[in-house]
């Protein structure tokens, strides 16, 4: 089937693309100073993260946490170990190698990637 994408969907994509490059650079920097330290300072941890979802189609809501499952996944010093899903909305467990420095911001950084992904997708 023909799959139409709108100019702001567009610009999304764009973005999303570069946004995520960037965040991938960046965190692979950090990683690399915190591994060739010799003290090696990290201090790693679990935080359990909102989708931020009310489930109306859940194939929708599906979608939308796996493409932001991916994006925590694939950038170095954390990843997603569990996703759960309730009633009313679906959490995610991501391992942070070092949680201290990311908590301030991770729930931010979540409701920037959840807003793109919903901008590419044509939810929002």
């Amino acid at each position: 089937f023909p799959v139409t994408i709108g100019f702001a969907q567009l610009i999304a994509l764009l973005q999303y693309v570069s946004i995520l490059a960037l965040d991938i650079f960046w965190s692979s920097v950090k990683v690399a100073r915190l591994v060739l330290n010799p003290h090696m300072p990290i201090q790693p941890g679990i935080v359990k993260i909102s989708t931020q979802d009310i489930p109306s189609d859940s194939h929708d809501t599906d979608l939308v946490t796996a493409l932001s499952a991916h994006w925590i996944t694939i950038t170095p010093g954390q990843f997603v170990i569990d996703i759960e899903k309730t009633d009313q909305e679906t959490f995610l467990y991501v391992y942070n190698l070092h949680l201290d420095s990311q908590l301030p911001t991770i729930h931010d950084e979540q409701t920037r990637r959840l807003k793109l992904i919903r901008k590419v997708l044509g939810y929002d």
